[in-house]
């Protein structure tokens, strides 16, 4: 079983470079931790919900304390509709946001590490396919973006690298802050893989691994702006 990551592609010189034709702009997030030890817990995930009619307490949130945090997460997830496992410190919240800084050139933009915004061209193929632990949310853009529509892909497939266990990448044990050891490391453990063509490893959002199957059909589209690499 071969897998492969998604990636920005290489320049001129043999360097990954991403030319971000757009930024992110997300205002909408869970609260990050205040905690002793690590300062400010913050986690990458992201809840692609509709944000509820009343969501002035996660835009651009202060951190609360652990006790205050803990004490708001069942009534958060409640709000939102989710299970509560998925109500982490600092995850966005809504329908992905952003806006154009220069003309997009593709079918791919890479505006954050791990988020993937694709075209209906790409959107379509995948979805011919029956792509599976994958779904997609449409990037609300500015107006400076024109006509341009675009949307997210939403990982939902998960494995464990090789060697990783959640006990093994808590960092803190106040706030309960995870960490990515060794990310070079992308060996995934096909013992702890959920059989999804699209997922994240371990608890890291912006690290998207694919099928040989999906990694022919994207490098088969010719995509400007993705690189489809290998990992051991």
């Amino acid at each position: 079983m071969r897998f492969f990551k998604l990636s920005v592609p290489r320049n001129s010189r043999g360097q990954r470079a991403n030319d971000r034709p757009l930024v992110v702009r997300e205002p909408y997030r869970i609260p990050a931790i205040a905690c002793r030890d690590c300062w400010v817990s913050v986690w990458t995930a992201r809840i692609r919900v509709p944000l509820p009619a009343n969501s002035s307490e996660f835009k651009s949130p202060e951190p609360l304390p652990v006790a205050a945090w803990r004490k708001r997460r069942a009534s958060w997830a409640k709000k939102l509709g989710v299970s509560i496992d998925r109500v982490l410190p600092g995850a966005t919240v809504g329908p992905p946001m952003g806006r154009c800084v220069k003309p997009m050139k593709g079918d791919v933009a890479i505006p954050f590490p791990g988020r993937f915004w694709v075209t209906a061209r790409v959107r379509d193929a995948l979805e011919g396919a029956q792509v599976t632990g994958l779904s997609f949310s449409e990037v609300l853009l500015g107006k400076e973006c024109g006509t341009l529509k675009l949307w997210e892909l939403v990982v939902a497939g998960h494995a464990w690298r090789k060697g990783t266990d959640p006990e093994s990448s808590i960092e803190c044990r106040i706030c309960g802050l995870v960490g990515f050891p060794d990310p070079e490391v992308l060996s995934v453990d096909t013992t702890r893989w959920d059989g999804s063509d699209l997922f994240t490893l371990d608890y890291n959002p912006n690290i998207v691994v694919t099928t040989e199957r999906v990694a022919r059909i994207l490098q088969d589209l010719k995509l400007r702006g993705l690189d489809v690499v290998p990992v051991d």
